[in-house]
């Protein structure tokens, strides 16, 4: 008698073990989860928290008027935040979960302003946020290449627009490269990209040419490593450099 009690609280206690892990297993296991609303008609209570936040941030850009000021982006966007959906819908869940989130990374960076771009260390402002300071331009140019794409000119617009409210400022725009290549074709290459985008300036807002100089640098004045590849993307850069009296 004593023996089938003693076996009875074992099975009771291996009962509660196996419950309070259960639980602990489901809470856990909920814990990127959240109420379905579904928009993306997906079954069930409950859904992955990566889905209904690329919703969410595709309504903000939505709402903050970013299908009309850069609808081409906007639209990428709202079509990556569906296509994940469809993955989702397929039962592919951890992929349509990665693929959403990476949807709410380009609704959460579509049209960035000048101030975005041009990540200057002055605090205030337009004039702060130029003035005194050096700014990186989030400029990228094709591999040998010095052409300003089109995408970058409603960026470059705020500088020449600031130049223009600003009458008494000089500035210098500066290229830089990585280490990759030659030291003369990387210093001529520089020199190329920032007259490239000197020249915009100057010639769209009619700006006097000698408020706005060009210098390319090539290597020499890295901001980082070189050795790997996230680096040289930093070292490769556009940086604007004002004087304001």
């Amino acid at each position: 008698m004593r023996k089938e009690h003693y076996a009875m609280k074992k099975v009771l206690r291996a009962s509660s073990f196996l419950v309070v892990g259960t639980s602990i297993l489901t809470m856990f296991g909920c814990a990127n989860y959240e109420v379905n609303t579904g928009r993306g008609k997906i079954p069930g209570h409950y859904i992955r928290y990566e889905m209904q936040e690329s919703d969410r941030a595709v309504e903000a850009a939505r709402q903050a008027g970013k299908d009309k000021t850069c609808p081409a982006e906007f639209k990428a966007a709202e079509a990556a935040r569906n296509n994940a959906y469809d993955v989702f819908r397929a039962c592919n869940t951890e992929e349509g979960a990665a693929l959403a989130k990476k949807a709410t990374a380009m609704a959460n960076a579509l049209c960035p302003s000048v101030a975005a771009n041009l990540s200057g260390s002055a605090t205030g402002g337009p004039a702060n946020g130029l003035c005194n300071s050096p700014s990186v331009a989030g400029i990228r140019f094709e591999t040998n290449k010095s052409r300003l794409k089109a995408k970058y000119h409603k960026m470059l617009d705020e500088v020449g627009k600031f130049m223009k409210e600003h009458p008494n400022s000089k500035g210098t725009i500066e290229g830089h490269t990585d280490s990759r290549g030659s030291k003369k074709g990387n210093l001529k290459l520089s020199q190329a990209r920032a007259e490239s985008v000197r020249n915009y300036i100057i010639k769209k807002f009619g700006i006097d040419a000698d408020r706005l100089s060009a210098k390319g640098f090539g290597s020499s004045k890295p901001v980082t490593t070189n050795k790997k590849a996230s680096g040289r993307a930093k070292n490769r850069r556009i940086e604007a450099v004002f004087i304001c009296e």
